[in-house]
C-alpha cells in the first residue's frame, strides 16, 4: 500500500459547560455533534526520503518518526469558523500515517500523535465515533483527552443545515489562549448545564423527540454562551451571529445556535424537506458558507470506507 486517504466530517460544538475555574476543578466539558459536511480528506502517500515533506503536518510527522511520507489535505472546511477542522486533519493524518507506517491504530495513540484535545474532547471522540457526544471534562494540567460520558445516533432522517453568517478567522490563537485565561468561573452555570445535559438534552436525543430537543439545544448554547459575555460582548461572538440566530428561530425551527467561537450558526431540521426549505431560505441573504448535513453516526472511514478502530 502506497497511498491512503481518510474522510470524516465537522464537529459542531453546542457548549462547553465550564470554561473556566481553579486548576484544581473540573474544567472544560460539554455536548457537541457530529455531521457529514462540511467534511475533511486527507491523504498521505509515500515518497523518497530526502524530498520536501507536508509543511502543514511537519509537527505530526515529526512526533511519528516518518520522513517518507507526503500528506496533502484534499478537503476542508474553512478554518477558525466552528467546526473542529484542526481536529479533524490532525486526527486523519495521524491514523493515514499510521496505516502507512505500520505504527499502533489505537484511538488512545492516534489521538496523542495528533496532539489535539487540549480543551473540548467532542472533536477526538467524534472522529472516531461520530454521533451526540457528551464530553466528561478534565483538569486543566491533566494529560490526554477528556473521557467521553455518553453518545447518541440522533435519527436518520433529522439533518442540520449549517451556515456562516460572515467570514470565519476572529477566535484562535493567542486571541483564544487570553480570552480563556480571562474567563470567570460560573459554578451556577456550570452546575445546570450539566444537569440539563444529562437529564433534558441527552435523553431527548436518545428518544427522537424532535419537538422536544429544540429549545433544549437552543437555551443550552445560550446559556453556555453566557460564560462567554465578557469577552465575545454577548451569548453569541457578534450581533450578525445573534441576528442569524433569531431569524431562523423566527421562521419556526428552534434548535439553533452558535457552534463554539462561531461564526458557524446550526439549525436542526426534522427532515430533508425543512432543511432543504431553511437551506433555500439562508442562501437568499448574504453568507459565507452554507451546508445541508446528516448527523453522522459513524466515525471517520480510511480508503474504501473501512470504519475506524
Amino acid at each position: 500500500m502506497n497511498a491512503v486517504r481518510v474522510q470524516t466530517g465537522a464537529r459542531l460544538h453546542w457548549g462547553l459547560f465550564r470554561p473556566a475555574g481553579p486548576p484544581c476543578d473540573t474544567l472544560f466539558g460539554g455536548v457537541g455533534l457530529m455531521v457529514t459536511e462540511p467534511g475533511t480528506m486527507v491523504k498521505a502517500t509515500r515518497r523518497e526520503v530526502g524530498r520536501h515533506g507536508s509543511a502543514r503536518f511537519g509537527t505530526l510527522l515529526e512526533r511519528l518518526g516518518c520522513r517518507d511520507i507526503e500528506l496533502e489535505l484534499e478537503a476542508a472546511p474553512p478554518a477558525h469558523a466552528g467546526f473542529g477542522s484542526g481536529t479533524q486533519s490532525a486526527l486523519a493524518a495521524a491514523w493515514a500515517v499510521a496505516r502507512l507506517s505500520g505504527q499502533s491504530e489505537d484511538p488512545a495513540a492516534l489521538m496523542a500523535a495528533s496532539g489535539r484535545g487540549k480543551r473540548s474532547a467532542i472533536g477526538c471522540h467524534g472522529f472516531f465515533q461520530g454521533g451526540l457526544l457528551l464530553d466528561e471534562g478534565k483538569r486543566r494540567e491533566s494529560a490526554g483527552v477528556a473521557p467521553l460520558l455518553d453518545r447518541v445516533d440522533l435519527p436518520d432522517d433529522w439533518r442540520v443545515v449549517v451556515v456562516l453568517p460572515e467570514e470565519p478567522g476572529e477566535w484562535h490563537g493567542r486571541r483564544e489562549v487570553e480570552a480563556f485565561m480571562s474567563l470567570p468561573g460560573r459554578d451556577d452555570l456550570a452546575h445546570e448545564l450539566r444537569r440539563m445535559a444529562g437529564a433534558d438534552l441527552l435523553p431527548a436525543a436518545r428518544a427522537g423527540d424532535f419537538r422536544s430537543l429544540g429549545p433544549i439545544v437552543h437555551r443550552f448554547n445560550t446559556m453556555a454562551g453566557e460564560a462567554f459575555s465578557s469577552v465575545q460582548g454577548g451569548v453569541f461572538a457578534s450581533p450578525r451571529i445573534a441576528e442569524t440566530v433569531h431569524a431562523i428561530r423566527a421562521w419556526g425551527i428552534e434548535g439553533v445556535g452558535q457552534s463554539s467561537w462561531g461564526p458557524a450558526v446550526f439549525a436542526l431540521c426534522r427532515d430533508s424537506s425543512q432543511a432543504s426549505w431553511l437551506t433555500e431560505k439562508l442562501a437568499s441573504i448574504h453568507n459565507h458558507g452554507l451546508w445541508e448535513a446528516k448527523p453522522s453516526r459513524h466515525g471517520a472511514s480510511l480508503n474504501d470506507g473501512a470504519r475506524t478502530p
